[in-house]
């Protein structure tokens, strides 16, 4: 599927029909006050990159590390999205990975609630983390906030 068309074609089905990709193949969805999502079409790559910045890199936070490297193990705490530090940015990202050839639109608009519901909660979990904090993550497993799947482009 061409970059456009998908595009166009996900917009349709998330009710955003202004929905494009730039001319560097981005589009960046903004999600209420919950979220920023960066798409990024890699065609040389064959993928469609869906990251989010959810907060700066912590700071000696070994706890919130370790709760980190748990979430990712096979995507359980993460949907299948992997959490990584941008060392050039000094701030965490949510990022998951999609193959161009495999896209069904419909499906792909449900990952992409999947992954906003994901972002919102990470965001808020390292939003509590004050520097020089150690206390231990939440206990508490993984449940979507209200209103994850509003969108606006």
């Amino acid at each position: 599927m061409e970059p456009q068309q998908f595009i166009q074609n996900l917009g349709s089905e998330l009710g955003l029909s202004d929905l494009k990709f730039s001319d560097e193949l981005t589009c960046r969805l903004i999600v209420g006050d919950q979220a920023v999502i960066d798409l990024e079409w890699v065609e040389a790559e064959g993928v469609l990159q869906m990251y989010s910045a959810i907060g700066p890199e912590p700071q000696d936070e070994s706890e919130l590390l370790r709760e980190m490297l748990v979430a990712n193990l096979f995507g359980a705490g993460t949907g299948k999205a992997v959490l990584a530090i941008d060392e050039s940015a000094r701030e965490v990202l949510l990022c998951r990975e999609f193959a161009i050839a495999s896209f069904d639109t419909k499906q792909f608009a449900e990952q992409l609630n999947a992954f906003i519901e994901r972002t919102a909660y990470w965001t808020e979990r390292l939003a509590k983390i004050e520097p020089g904090d150690s206390s231990e993550g939440d206990s508490e497993a993984f449940t979507p906030p209200a209103g994850a799947d509003i969108l606006r482009p």
